[in-house]
């Protein structure tokens, strides 16, 4: 198991009119709530210790501190839960699409 930090953008398609993004506050909350199932639970398929989602012009970053076997599979972790929570709500994120970002280990007893 591994202590790792793993970024994953979410991303409006670029031809989205920025008057029709949904509020900061709203991809916030939304982005938030599908993660908070693995916050604080060391029995979950993906214990987060932390997570930071900053929303910026029709994206946000989300970083989240975990524990985990892989970067790889924390990364798939997290994104279906991202990308379980924009299609509960096609109204807000329509088209929207994950990247990966980076994956930092801060510390691994393998």
């Amino acid at each position: 198991m591994a202590v790792l930090t793993v970024e994953i953008f979410a991303h409006a398609p670029e031809d989205t009119d920025p008057d029709t993004f949904p509020p900061d506050a709203f991809i916030e909350t939304t982005l938030r709530d599908a993660i908070a199932p693995l916050t604080g639970t060391p029995e979950s398929a993906l214990p987060v210790l932390t997570c930071a989602i900053t929303p910026y012009g029709g994206a946000a970053m989300v970083e989240a501190l975990c524990v985990g076997p892989s970067g790889e599979e924390a990364t798939d972790v997290i994104a279906a839960r991202l990308e379980a929570a924009m299609q509960d709500t096609p109204d807000a994120f329509e088209g929207w699409h994950l990247h990966a970002g980076c994956t930092h280990v801060h510390m691994s007893d393998n």
